[in-house]
This record gives structure tokens, sequence and C-alpha cells, in this order.
């Protein structure tokens, strides 16, 4: 019934799965979190509604900018824990 819907709307076919796909995938980039999607999309299990979101590149490359950011922070504590753990210097 889709397709046929598609066909007299002038669009390119698609499938119900594909918009389920779509709608998981749009959703975890604007932000939802699993459990969002799992009460929007009707899947009692999370793993059910985890596989219908498809990871994008632009999500990729958020979550890279944000392990950046994080490291960066990290790695200035990291300096700071070492240089109070190291040994004290011998007053000449």
């Amino acid at each position: 019934m889709l397709s046929r819907l598609c066909v007299q709307a002038g669009l390119p076919r698609f499938t119900a799965h594909q918009l389920r796909h779509t709608f998981g995938t749009e959703g975890a980039s604007a932000g939802l979190t699993g459990s969002e999607l799992q009460a929007l999309m009707g899947p009692e299990d999370l793993s059910t509604t985890q596989q219908y979101i498809w990871v994008t590149g632009r999500d990729l490359e958020r979550a890279m900018a944000r392990l950046k950011a994080w490291r960066e922070a990290r790695g200035s504590a990291t300096q700071e824990v070492k240089a109070l753990m190291s040994p004290a210097k011998p007053r000449p």
C-alpha cells in the first residue's frame, strides 16, 4: 500500500521499514535518548529500537569532537596530577 501511495504522489518508493530507520536515525541525531525513541517507536525492548538507528557520518564527527574536547580537558588534569605525584627535586 505504501509503495502504491508513493507512486501516486510521485515519490520514490520506500517501505515502512525504511521509515522506521529514518525516524530512529533522525531522532538519535536530534539528541533523543534510546528510551525516548523506544517510547515513540513502540518496541518493548531497547535493543530492538537500537537496531533502527543508523549512525551517520555527521554523528561520528560530533562524537569525535566531543571525545577530543574530553581528552584535551583530561590531558590538562593528567598533567596536574603527574606534577603532584612526581618526586620533589632536591634543593641545590
